[in-house]
């Protein structure tokens, strides 16, 4: 098989820092003999471990949340083909008290995601500061490495409930060893003790799951005095930022230009604009009740929105003038 060009050259760099390393070594005024390469490999691997420390982490009390899905996953069996059917394990545990929240879900998609971390914020009786997520795509839609865009429909989340969205790193495990850790004792504690259980909805997946994640979070530490639940009043619940008035409301967003009937095009339904914005593009929002457009920020029109027959149009809501939209990052800008 032949070699990769890149591979050789390597190869051949590293036979010839070797010969010059091993002429060096005859000038040596102590008469040292040189190593080996395999002896050098040994060595070298040994002054490593010793040199690269790991920093403990401190963890402030209600400041993170971090939120994974589980590589090992429940399993609900359809009751008429008997189909077994693989859902996801959505894990979210708090940094200072461990205090871990679980659920089955049929997916990772967005709204799913949203919802989960919503009834996770629900079960915690408050929000964390800062929201620390895999680079799921359900969370994170760019794939910079050093500053990620969030997922628009997730950024609007996270501005609802007033917490910070700071993604892992790529590659970088101890960024997230809290979750990896959680998701861990929630395999061993939750999923082994329900495998030989089988399940014919989520919902009563879930209710098995509930009960479980009680006594999970209720069993003493090992090495610590109390439990999760202990650690938690003490630590996480006084300094946890209350929650919001209302449930958040996922949204979906797209830009679309109002056509010379002046009227946009969403979902294969046309909803109203004002006739000056002909021509103009807009900034679609849409969630399951309502359907709404805007420019530069502020809400231009309103409208119910319509599950009617394709190609319906939907008259426009009058608009309160002062309303100004709060919009998550990059949702207003082309």
């Amino acid at each position: 098989m032949r070699r990769h060009p890149m591979r050789r050259i390597r190869e051949v760099l590293r036979l010839e820092h070797e010969l010059e390393y091993r002429e060096a070594s005859v000038h040596d005024p102590q008469k040292r003999r040189p190593y080996q390469y395999a002896q050098f490999c040994e060595r070298h691997g040994k002054f490593r471990g010793q040199v690269d420390a790991s920093m403990h982490q401190e963890h402030r009390a209600g400041e993170k949340v971090f939120v994974d899905y589980s590589g090992m996953k429940p399993t609900i069996a359809d009751r008429e083909t008997g189909e077994v059917i693989e859902v996801e394990l959505y894990v979210a545990v708090l940094g200072a008290s461990n205090y871990t929240y679980a659920e089955a879900t049929l997916t990772q998609q967005r709204d799913v995601f949203i919802a989960s971390t919503a009834r996770a914020f629900e079960y915690f009786d408050g929000v964390p500061a800062i929201t620390v997520p895999d680079r799921l795509r359900s969370a994170v839609s760019g794939p910079d490495r050093i500053d990620p865009e969030i997922n628009p429909g997730f950024a609007e989340f996270a501005e609802h409930y007033s917490t910070a969205v700071i993604p892992t790193r790529a590659r970088k495990p101890k960024d997230k060893a809290k979750v990896e850790t959680g998701v861990k004792i929630a395999q061993s504690w939750i999923l082994a003790r329900l495998r030989n259980i089988t399940f014919f909805s989520l919902d009563d997946l879930n209710v098995a799951i509930d009960k479980l994640l009680e006594a999970l979070n209720d069993k003493p530490f090992q090495k610590l005095e109390g439990c999760r639940r202990s650690a938690y009043e003490e630590l996480d619940k006084p300094a946890l930022r209350p929650l919001p008035p209302r449930r958040f409301e996922p949204s979906n967003w797209k830009t679309a230009k109002v056509h010379i009937d002046h009227h946009v095009e969403f979902d294969h339904r046309y909803y109203s604009a004002p006739h000056h914005l002909i021509g103009t593009k807009v900034w679609v929002r849409a969630t399951v009740n309502s359907v709404e457009l805007l420019l530069d920020g502020r809400r231009i029109a309103s409208h119910k929105r319509s599950y009617g027959r394709k190609g319906t149009l939907s008259p426009m809501r009058p608009i309160v003038p002062s309303r100004i939209v709060s919009t998550a990052r990059g949702h207003l800008s082309e």
